[in-house]
C-alpha cells in the first residue's frame, strides 16, 4: 500500500512531506522543507530580486510588455484601453516564463469591471503553426495587470515567453 503525506505549514515554518510503501516492512521517508509555492499560494510573490539557484533567466520588462500588448490588441473589449495604458508601467516582480507575477507602477487607469483573466485568450503556435499552448492575462481586484500565465501542451515546460508573432486567436 503506497501513500503520500502532505501538511501545509504557516509562512516561515517547514512543510512536512513524505511517502512510503505500506505499514509493514516498507520504508517511510519523511522530511522537512519550506516550499516557496506554499508561501506564494498564501501570501503572494516573493520580493523582486530573490531567485532560486538554477531558475531560468527572467524575461526583460520590454519583452513582457510587447507580449502583453500583442495579446491585448488581438480583440476589443470593454476596459482594453485602460489595460493598454497600464503597459508603460508594467514590470516584472517574480516568476518564470510560464507564470510571471507583474505589477503596474505609476499613475495608470484601472480597468474596472474587466473579468480576470481578461476575455482575450490567444493560442501560442510554434514555427510550423501547431498549437503549443495558451496565454492568460490576470488582473488584481483593483483592475491592474498582475500576472501573465503561459500554459503549454506537452511534456516540456517552455523556458521563454512566446513572441508576439506566435499569438493567434
Amino acid at each position: 500500500m503506497a501513500f503520500d503525506v502532505w501538511q501545509i505549514a504557516e509562512p516561515n515554518e517547514p512543510a512536512v512531506f513524505g511517502s512510503g510503501r505500506g505499514l509493514l516492512g516498507g520504508s517511510i521517508l519523511m522530511g522537512l522543507a519550506t516550499y516557496e509555492f506554499v508561501r506564494r499560494l498564501r501570501h503572494g510573490p516573493q520580493p523582486a530580486g530573490r531567485h532560486t539557484v538554477g531558475r531560468p533567466q527572467r524575461p526583460a520588462d520590454d519583452e513582457i510588455r510587447s507580449v502583453a500588448r500583442a495579446l491585448l490588441e488581438l480583440t476589443e473589449f470593454a476596459g482594453r484601453d485602460a489595460l493598454l495604458a497600464q503597459l508603460d508601467g508594467l514590470e516584472y516582480v517574480d516568476g518564470i516564463a510560464t507564470m510571471l507575477d507583474l505589477r503596474v507602477i505609476g499613475a495608470r487607469p484601472a480597468a474596472t469591471g474587466v473579468p480576470s483573466p481578461i476575455p482575450t485568450r490567444p493560442t501560442v503556435i510554434d514555427a510550423d503553426g501547431r498549437p503549443v499552448g495558451g496565454l492568460l492575462l490576470w488582473l488584481d481586484d483593483a483592475g491592474y495587470i498582475d500576472r501573465l500565465e503561459f500554459s503549454w501542451y506537452g511534456e516540456e515546460r517552455p523556458e521563454r515567453l512566446p513572441s508576439p508573432e506566435e499569438l493567434v486567436l
